[in-house]
Formats: C-alpha cells, sequence, structure tokens
C-alpha cells in the first residue's frame, strides 16, 4: 500500500533483485574510492617512498665507452654465462623471437626515495630468456645449478638477484618502454623485477652470470641488501658497519629535506645529482684499489 503522504514501500525491501544490485553498486564505489586512496602519497606504495610523476633516470653519472655498447638492433648483444664457464651469446632477433608481450601498470621503486606507477614495458620472461635454445645448447645435457644471477654493465656496474627473484612470473627482459625501445638514457634493453628495488636492474647490461653462490655487486660491497625487496623494505644489509650506515643515513636525511624546503621538483633534482656524484666517486674509489698490486677488483 502507499503511505498517508503518497511515497510508496521501499522499493529495495520489496525487491530482492534491486536489493543485490544495489548492493553491488556500493560494493563498486567502494573498490574504486580504495583504488584512489592507493595511488595517493604515500598510501599504496612501499614504506619509505615518494610518488614520482615519471620514470626517473638515475645512475652513476658514467656511460658505456664508445663501441662497448650499442642500441642498434643489429649490434646488440647479450651474453649468458654458465657455471663452469660455457657461454651462449643472444642476439636482439633471438631474445624477439621468444615472443614480445606487453605488460602494462608495472611499479617501479627506487632506494633512493621514489616510486613511479602506471609503468608499460614491452619484454620477454626472464626464464624464458635463460632457457633459450642457444643457452641450453651451451650448457649440454642438463642446465648446471645455479643460485644467482650476476648482471654486468658496459660502464662496470654489477648487480646480485637471487634466483627465486629472476624466475618469478613478472620478471622480466624489457626491450621497450611505454611502446618505444627503451632509450640509452634509461639503460637500453634491461631487467625489471617488481619484486625489487631498482638498483637490482643493470643498465646497458652486456652479461647475466649465473652463479653457484652469491656473489656481491656494485652497491652490495657498500652496505646495501643481498636481495633488495621492497616490499619487505630490504635497502641494507643485516650486517652494515655502524660508519655505513651513519653514511648512507646522513645521504637519505640530507636529500629527504630537500622535499621540504626546495618541493618535488628540487627533490628529484637533488636525488639524481647526489646519486650521479656519489655513484662516480665510488666508481673512482673501487677502481683504483682493483689497479693496485695484489688487489682483486669486486
Amino acid at each position: 500500500g502507499r503511505g498517508r503522504d503518497g511515497v510508496g514501500a521501499d522499493p529495495l525491501a520489496a525487491d530482492p533483485s534491486i536489493r543485490k544490485k544495489a548492493i553491488a553498486k556500493k560494493e563498486r564505489l567502494r573498490n574504486a574510492a580504495k583504488k584512489a586512496r592507493c595511488e595517493q602519497v604515500p598510501n599504496g606504495l612501499p614504506e619509505g617512498q615518494t610518488l614520482a610523476s615519471k620514470w626517473v633516470i638515475l645512475d652513476l653519472g658514467l656511460r658505456p665507452a664508445p663501441g662497448s655498447y650499442s642500441l642498434e638492433p643489429s649490434a646488440w648483444r647479450l651474453s649468458i654465462v654458465l657455471p663452469g664457464g660455457a657461454c651462449a651469446t643472444l642476439t636482439m632477433a633471438d631474445v624477439q623471437e621468444l615472443g614480445i608481450s606487453t605488460y602494462a601498470d608495472r611499479q617501479w621503486h627506487c632506494v633512493t626515495g621514489w616510486s613511479a606507477t602506471g609503468l608499460s614495458y614491452d619484454g620477454v620472461p626472464l626464464s624464458r630468456v635463460l632457457a633459450h635454445p642457444k643457452v641450453l645448447a651451451a650448457a649440454g645435457s642438463e642446465m648446471p645449478h645455479w643460485t644467482w644471477l650476476l648482471q654486468r654493465s658496459a660502464d662496470g656496474y654489477s648487480v646480485p638477484v637471487l634466483l627465486e627473484d629472476a624466475m618469478a612470473d613478472d620478471a622480466l627482459l624489457a626491450l621497450g618502454f611505454d611502446g618505444e625501445p627503451i632509450t640509452m638514457e634509461h639503460g637500453g634493453p634491461r631487467l625489471v623485477l617488481p619484486a625489487l628495488y631498482g638498483w637490482k636492474s643493470a643498465k646497458w647490461m652486456v652479461e647475466i652470470e649465473l652463479l653457484e653462490g652469491y656473489q656481491a655487486g656494485f652497491w652490495e660491497i657498500f652496505g646495501c641488501h643481498a636481495r633488495g625487496r621492497h616490499g619487505f623494505n630490504e635497502r641494507f644489509s643485516e650486517g652494515l658497519s655502524s660508519a655505513s650506515a651513519r653514511a648512507w643515513a646522513w645521504m637519505g636525511a640530507a636529500t629527504g629535506s630537500t622535499r621540504t624546503v626546495g618541493g618535488y621538483g628540487v627533490w628529484l633534482w637533488v636525488i639524481s645529482k647526489v646519486s650521479n656524484v656519489f655513484g662516480l666517486v665510488v666508481h673512482r674509489f673501487t677502481s683504483v684499489l682493483a689497479s693496485r698490486p695484489g688487489r682483486r677488483g669486486a
């Protein structure tokens, strides 16, 4: 019946199908609001991260020596070195024939504190690259046992990745970014490892060596974490010396304060320049040590 004011009974109570649709609509709106909150800063980002507006260009301030690296598809090469010394060299065509797919809505988290979201890469699962027929042929009867891989770059950089992270379903060798080949500034074809901080992806990569055990890379020697998972805030080694801890803490505080004083743009500029200068100084220092008689480089 109708009420004295002419208003009918609640249709949600009278018709279960209408009630069900209304509940579903509220759930969609609730999920959309939750997604929007996760896209805001700092919600939805790993601990200690701030959202950047783009995939920031960051490296040691060095570039590969002329002739040591090329982005030309006909000249680009990637060596896969197996335990025992056997080696397979892959061309761009070798990688492309494995099947290139687009991986959209990816995130990139840098240990310096910035994160980029909504990124799109074109590439091949790393597990498929490491199982390329050329690699299997170099291995012989069976693939040798390995637990870590070490990336080496044309500029002298190196970085290790645990087998579990390298063989994850979302780990890939990316050839493209936003529908275009990855530029020289962004490091050319490189690994995209969504579970790890960005330093675990080497720019200008020329070699992947599969290792039976752990070998520290460029930043790991100076206290960065062996594994580097951003979900666990694995920035620094648990055995970091007090001096190294103070140095990293000071650099983090110094760059972080610039965001408060100068804003977002100044903060990103300082992070980029400080990382370039610090990386260049460390690289020169390690090069001098490696050249001394009786000293072995990392």
